[in-house]
């Protein structure tokens, strides 16, 4: 999952330890959080979930769904050549074996002569911002 968010106060987190979820939690907060929750058995609330990684977002229950959507509405304005290298790229780096400075380089050449992205760095230069 690429972003996550959730809502403060009652809201609870707990990590689930079958079907991948130890390795998947262990990647996202580090292995001193993901123990911290595994082995003590602890849950927490969303804004905990947001303060240690577990989640990137946390907002009142009232502003959760509007916050989101904002949120998803400016991701799906961006390039989607530039958001596939990123999302690459991002993934290189999490895995060590991967060469993640050579795949975001290769993807930084691609982006070069992408129509769109030249478009976009061409206001960008010129003094436009999103």
């Amino acid at each position: 999952m690429d972003c996550r968010s959730v809502a403060t106060g009652r809201c609870c987190i707990c990590a689930p330890t079958i079907a991948g979820g130890t390795q998947r939690l262990a990647r996202l907060v580090g292995p001193g959080f993901a123990s911290r929750l595994i082995l003590g058995a602890e849950v927490v609330d969303g804004a905990t979930a947001e303060k240690i990684g577990v989640v990137q977002w946390a907002y009142p229950r009232t502003e959760l769904a509007a916050r989101a959507a904002e949120i998803a509405g400016r991701i799906a304005g961006l390039p989607a050549a530039a958001l596939a290298a990123a999302k690459l790229c991002i993934a290189s780096a999490a895995d060590a074996d991967r060469g993640g400075y050579r795949d975001e380089l290769e993807a930084t050449r691609k982006l070069q002569t992408d129509a769109e992205t030249q478009e976009r760095v061409s206001a960008f230069l010129a003094g436009a911002r999103p």
